[in-house]
């Protein structure tokens, strides 16, 4: 039946005789409804040539309600043919008048009666010697166990096959065939009523011995006879499956709309079959502690006004003999209308396809069940789930951080691949920032230094050796005099270099002070700073920090590259960094008003106690000069042309898509000129 909005299109009643014994009245043939007036006639027939309809057995939608009944008569056609005639008699008597909440659930259970279990004259596969022949069942031998019950009619039934309305089956319209009784094999086994398990105890499958021949395309028995079990054969996945099932199902059975409804074959399939039309007194009872069982979910129970409910049993809104008002009525009308909505709800959510990763608000809540659930060998799990922090626990870095934060685990983790890091979390990044301890030290953050500062040793330049400024002459004059009274030639072409790069820690330009706004004290500073910065980190320039040496001398290679490349502008505590690292004391490397360089020998031991601001300036500090290499600009040039090339492709496959549409649209148009030529629909006549 086309289907609108997900439900049936019931046909029109008749109308009721009025007037004369022979009123004329309008007739419409494709549906065979009656109509008293025109109006109603038309408005009718109108309906019916919209194009809101959807094919029941095909899905599908946009079309006239003859279209689809034309497309359901064709697919259904097309059904009975391909679907087992030897399965059409068991499986139909098998579903009639069971209770399930959906089809999919009858389509399951069925499917797992039935797969394993064959009937005579089907054909097969048989697996023989590995290889799969076809073969036609020619008999079947049921264990000694299984006891066949009688059958009602030992003869054969033959009759009239009902037709439709809208006549399905091509069977319908040919002549009645003869079928014999309902087949005796596998009745125990095929019994919905029973569990799965039980059913296969007091019926194996496994049990059964088939005797099958070996036939040809042409379905010419030509291999001889075998006999074998259940486990060497196998159907066409194209005859039984699921799908097919499904639909065979779907066009066979119907059901009453209201709660707890059974399903029942429809009426000539039943008499077609011998399948009994009225349920017997067991079946009825069983079905009705099923309907009771369902209802008892829905029904809502109503107290009268002033009852105590303590002191009084529920009454239900059925059954008491007693007439509830208005209001009442109209409340459990609402409860109910409520309740059918919360179930349907609650199915579409079920049944909501999900893709993984999800949010965590999209995950089921855990239950007490899975909580006290526990394999051998686990750990405990927490029986509370972690309450969220507020404030400033809320973030995994204090605010001010958290730009940064985010920059640089973005950078980090998108060259992963050309910087040989291994993916890693946002977790595992902020507990590894918090890392206080130098022994152990912490794998993540030795790695993210090394192959930092690997990749802008290996890209080389000038720019690795500091450019010499306005005010290292200065310097180098203020510190050339006791530089000479040592008379030491290496500490003079050092204090130079130093000066050099103090002159990088003031942008501003020196205006004949030859201090540049430094005092002496500032200054010498600055540069026995920069001395035990350049001397502990002698010869970074050109070393590769291997992974075979645990990844010593990071700290030091570190140091040589702040002092090389940093600034006030692009590395503003530099100072403070390079003074706790170094171990030479200045007023921006104490922590917490006390300097503890001191304390320890060298700068891995040394690293460990920056602060997290600290931690975080050093790695932007390093992905910012890390951009600049060769490597990176390959590696973002070769992103650049991969999303070239991939929307190249999407306009493509989107004009690929709108050609494919036009060419369906026209053979859509084609298909219906010749279909509307064949068989004309929806005309009417007066009688």
């Amino acid at each position: 039946m086309p289907l609108v909005k997900r439900k049936p299109v019931e046909l029109v009643p008749p109308p009721t005789a009025s007037g004369s014994d022979d009123p004329e009245v309008f007739y419409l043939e494709a549906t065979g409804e009656v109509f008293a007036d025109f109006e109603s006639y038309s408005n009718r027939l109108t309906f019916y040539n919209q194009k809101v309809f959807q094919c029941e057995l095909t899905g599908r939608i946009n079309l006239t309600y003859f279209e689809a009944l034309k497309s359901e008569r064709k697919e259904a056609i097309a059904l009975h043919k391909i679907f087992p005639e030897q399965l059409k008699a068991p499986v139909l008597k098998s579903v009639q008048f069971q209770i399930t909440g959906r089809i999919d659930q009858l389509v399951d259970q069925v499917y797992d009666r039935f797969k394993d279990r064959f009937f005579p004259g089907e054909t097969v596969y048989f697996d023989f010697e590995g290889e799969k022949y076809y073969a036609r069942m020619t008999k079947v031998e049921p264990p000694v166990s299984v006891s066949p019950p009688a059958v009602a009619d030992g003869g054969d039934i033959e009759m009239d096959v009902k037709q439709e309305p809208n006549g399905y089956a091509e069977s319908s319209r040919s002549t009645p065939r003869t079928f014999s009784a309902l087949t005796e094999i596998h009745t125990v086994g095929t019994n919905l009523a029973l569990e799965l398990e039980e059913a296969k105890q007091k019926d194996d499958p496994s049990k059964y011995v088939y005797i099958v021949d070996l036939i040809d395309d042409e379905d010419e028995p030509n291999g001889g006879s075998y006999t074998t079990s259940s486990e060497k054969l196998s159907r066409d996945r194209l005859a039984f499956s699921k799908t097919i099932l499904r639909k065979y199902l779907r066009d066979c059975i119907i059901r009453a709309a209201n709660i707890g409804a059974e399903w029942r074959v429809k009426e000539w399939l039943a008499v077609k079959y011998g399948i009994p039309l009225e349920p017997s007194d067991e079946i009825t009872s069983r079905n009705e502690e099923l309907k009771d069982a369902k209802l008892s979910k829905r029904k809502k129970y109503l107290l009268t006004d002033g009852e105590d409910p303590s002191a009084s049993t529920t009454k239900k809104i059925k059954g008491e003999g007693k007439k509830l008002s208005a209001a009442a009525q109209r409340k459990a009308d609402e409860a109910e209308k409520a309740a059918i909505e919360k179930a349907k709800e609650e199915e579409r959510l079920r049944k909501k396809n999900l893709k993984y990763p999800i949010e965590d608000l999209e995950l089921d809540p855990i239950t007490k069940r899975e909580l006290m659930f526990k394999i051998q060998g686990e750990y405990d799990r927490r029986k509370e789930r972690p309450i969220p922090g507020r404030g400033e626990h809320a973030l995994p870095v204090p605010g001010k951080l958290l730009p940064t934060f985010i920059a640089t685990y973005h950078f980090l983790a998108s060259t992963g691949k050309t910087l040989l890091l291994s993916p890693f979390t946002m977790d595992d990044y902020e507990q590894a920032l918090h890392h206080k301890l130098s022994e152990p030290s912490c794998t993540l953050i030795n790695e993210i230094h090394r192959t930092l500062i690997n990749l802008i040793v290996r890209d080389g330049g000038s720019s690795l050796v500091a450019t010499t400024s306005a005010l290292a002459a200065t310097l180098d004059a203020t510190t050339s005099a006791p530089a000479s009274v040592n008379g030491d030639a290496d500490d003079d072409d050092g204090a130079s270099q130093a000066a050099s790069d103090v002159d990088e820690l003031d942008p501003t330009p020196s205006q004949g002070n030859p201090t540049n706004g430094h005092s002496n004290a500032q200054v010498e500073a600055l540069t026995s700073l920069l001395d035990a910065a350049h001397e502990l980190s002698s010869g970074w320039e050109k070393l590769i920090i291997r992974p075979d040496n645990r990844r010593e001398r990071w700290e030091n290679s570190l140091m040589g590259l702040i002092a090389a490349r940093g600034t006030p502008d692009l590395f503003p505590r530099m100072v403070g960094i390079l003074s706790h690292l170094a171990a030479v004391e200045h007023a921006d490397g104490y922590i917490e008003g006390k300097f503890e360089a001191e304390l320890y020998d060298t700068p891995a031991q040394r690293y460990p106690l920056l602060s997290l601001g600290d931690k975080l300036q050093i790695i932007d500090f390093l992905c910012s000069q890390a951009v600049e290499t060769k490597s990176i600009k390959a590696f973002y040039e070769d992103c650049e042309a991969q999303v070239t090339e991939l929307r190249k492709e999407k306009i493509e496959v989107s004009r690929e898509k709108k050609e494919l549409a036009k060419q369906r649209e026209e053979f859509e148009g084609s298909r219906k000129k010749d279909e509307d030529g064949e068989e004309g629909g929806g005309e009417g006549e007066v009688e």
